[in-house]
């Protein structure tokens, strides 16, 4: 059995018996030779934790073992309640937008005078402005034909 197979086995077993604790040698596959391996992996994912007992023979152990929320959430399909919990906020700095802004003005066809003003007139607009562009420039695409819709239904439901 390869890791991957027997860290999965772990963390059902132990999910099947969540909120209680498991022993070592209750737990499907403690004798494979990767089984410790494996153990020591998903602790440190903080996928499960668990207490040591030093002992003479050739590995360590592990008593206690509990799966965490985080190895819940894992096996979840849906991510579970840390794909709700832990929302992350990405920023895009102004100076990207503007950037992305001059490499449209500059593929398109509109005269090289034209372009030059644009981007410095952007260059030099405040972070406020370049925001409020960009949603309307968004606006702008949804109202101006299908092509927005189109785009976005292949994108997240590919088709």
């Amino acid at each position: 059995m390869d890791d991957r197979e027997l860290q999965g086995e772990i963390l059902r077993y132990l999910s099947a018996k969540y909120p209680g604790k498991a022993q070592t040698e209750e737990i499907p596959g403690n004798e494979k030779d990767n089984f410790d391996r494996c153990m020591c992996y998903l602790k440190e994912h903080e996928l499960i934790d668990f207490g040591i007992i030093k002992a003479f023979r050739a590995s360590d152990n592990f008593i206690n073992i509990k799966i965490s929320a985080k190895g819940i959430d894992f096996l979840a399909d849906d991510g579970g309640l840390g794909a709700i919990l832990d929302v992350v906020t990405i920023r895009i700095h102004p100076d990207s937008i503007k950037d992305i802004i001059a490499t449209k003005i500059d593929s398109s066809s509109i005269s090289v005078e034209r372009k030059s003003k644009l981007k410095e007139a952007i260059k030099d607009a405040p972070s406020i402005m370049v925001t409020e562009a960009l949603k309307r420039l968004t606006g702008m695409a949804f109202d101006h034909g299908p092509a927005a819709f189109d785009y976005l239904q292949k994108t997240f439901l590919g088709s």
